[in-house]
């Protein structure tokens, strides 16, 4: 008895695909799920790091033209910031060795980094 055959196809395009427009573009934002805050997750940005990282030509391009968003937050009343989950998943981040300072954009106005350096940063009330 043979193994069914297995049609790859799709999945090769849609790979390729992805690719030609990574290498295509200059700026680039990932989602983080509530999820993955919860879990303490980092699926899904080192899968995309593992990509951005293929080949030289497109990791060197990658520098400094990342940035992360958190939609499942968006109705959240506070400021992305003021909420410890996503903090605390910042921080664990770092630890985990995810390797946010070459890729995060310092760019316009994006996010990321400045999140990133608030949630290793503790606050200090000064008298």
């Amino acid at each position: 008895m043979s193994a069914p055959i297995v049609d790859f196809d799709e999945v090769i395009q849609w790979n390729l695909s992805l690719n030609s427009i990574l290498r295509e573009t200059d700026f680039r934002i990932i989602a983080v799920s509530e999820d993955e805050i919860n879990t303490l997750s980092f699926d899904t940005i080192n899968e995309f790091i593992e990509r951005l990282s293929a080949n030289g030509e497109l990791l060197i391009k990658s520098a400094n033209s990342l940035d992360i968003f958190f939609p499942e937050y968006d109705k959240d009343t506070r400021e992305i910031f003021q909420i410890p989950e996503i903090m605390r998943w910042l921080k664990h981040s770092i630890d985990k060795g995810v390797p946010w300072f070459y890729f995060l954009s310092t760019k316009n106005k994006n996010n990321g980094l400045h999140l990133l350096i608030h949630s290793y940063c503790s606050k200090n009330i000064f008298l």
